[in-house]
């Protein structure tokens, strides 16, 4: 597209978000300014002023389709994913790329343009940015070419580290089998399917499923914190505690009392399921259960009551800022038990956090009917 879009409200307010490097990066202009002072004296003033220099000197007629996405893709790199958006994880099957650095980005544009010019008017962008490949697809389907296409028909796709997981957003019902063929031509995979797991944090969402086993109790296990510290080395807690959940120094006689042993009872078993570390940050765990009910015993006044036939199917959802972390202050704070079933204690091992079922015989992924893990309801606190 050789359109030029014109600076508007929404052009310039996403410019306006980025860093003077990154605006100069996305805008296609040198590393170094052409006059270094005038840079300088730009920098130290109001970011609309040095928006509109730059504008002016450089874009007077307008931006093109590719300026205004890679000012787009920075920012979202910049920002974890854009704050708000929501993301779903793809898996990507028998992929012959061992990491996004080994394609040419500029080769996944040509290939998903191809794929999908036949189908509707687009613009696609990848870039390469901290060893991931970033795609951003924008629907120009009756509309104008000199300005930016709403949200709802901006497509984004993340290609993670080590070829075999991506993540995406924003794709409609309508677009989504178009750009799914279209991203398992360009990648020269067998197929590129959905997986149970979404959020808004990208960070969070590429260590599930890059690095599932070194998650709550085993994040020593990462190799940023592993220089630090020593992995073999299971985590334990102090003998005193900060505010935020944890006991304050006590004399030996309150240590004693079974309040404070409680409560260090339930820090340990809190540090044990959780570790200390700060956890991957999800909104929200969606599951089923299908249990059976257990009968009463002969003694007791329920032994009458007619035990209804097959199990008891119910859907539970928990949502907040940070679910893992919730838990762990419901263990900490004496809300949860601390013998939680496996598929709460061991969530973050799972890469997965909705469309499971949980049954007496194992937990099974909803739609796929996949054997996950076993479970025994009849261990679990």
């Amino acid at each position: 597209m050789n359109e030029l879009l014109s600076p508007s409200a929404p052009v310039r307010r996403l410019l306006g978000r980025l860093e003077p490097n990154d605006l100069r990066w996305a805008l296609d202009l040198p590393a170094a300014p052409a006059r270094p002072a005038e840079w300088k004296a730009l920098l130290r003033g109001p970011r609309r002023v040095l928006l509109q220099h730059v504008l002016a000197k450089t874009c007077p007629n307008g931006i093109t389709h590719r300026q205004l996405a890679r000012a787009d893709i920075i920012f979202r790199e910049r920002r974890d994913g854009g704050g708000m958006q929501q993301w779903r994880a793809l898996k990507v099957l028998e992929s012959p790329i061992s990491s996004p650095s080994t394609l040419s980005p500029e080769l996944v544009q040509t290939r998903l343009t191809d794929a999908l010019s036949p189908l509707f008017r687009h613009h696609t962008t990848s870039l390469l940015l901290e060893g991931r490949i970033w795609i951003r697809v924008a629907i120009y389907e009756g509309q104008p070419l000199d300005r930016p296409p709403p949200s709802s028909l901006l497509s984004y796709i993340l290609l993670l580290p080590g070829g075999q997981w991506a993540l995406a957003s924003g794709m409609s019902p309508r677009t989504r089998p178009a750009l799914l063929q279209a991203l398992t031509m360009a990648l020269g995979c067998s197929v590129i399917t959905p997986h149970p797991l979404e959020g808004r944090s990208l960070k969070s969402l590429q260590e599930l499923l890059l690095q599932p086993m070194a998650q709550g109790p085993w994040g020593a296990l990462k190799p940023e914190v592993a220089l630090e510290t020593n992995p073999l080395v299971h985590p334990r807690i102090p003998n005193s505690f900060s505010s935020q959940g944890c006991m304050d120094n006590h004399d030996e006689k309150t240590l004693s009392s079974k309040a404070s042993r409680d409560k260090r009872r339930r820090m340990l078993a809190a540090t044990r399921l959780y570790g200390t570390l700060p956890l991957p940050t999800l909104e929200s765990l969606q599951w089923h259960t299908e249990l059976p009910i257990q009968p009463a015993s002969s003694n007791s006044p329920e032994s009458s009551t007619v035990t209804p036939d097959g199990p008891i199917r119910m859907s539970v959802s928990l949502n907040g800022p940070s679910v893992l972390q919730g838990l762990r202050e419901m263990v900490r704070e004496g809300v949860a038990e601390p013998s939680l079933p496996p598929y709460l204690a061991e969530i973050h091992t799972l890469s997965m956090n909705k469309d499971w079922t949980v049954r007496s015989t194992g937990i099974t992924h909803s739609k796929t009917q996949r054997r996950i893990s076993s479970y025994d309801p009849s261990v679990s606190g």
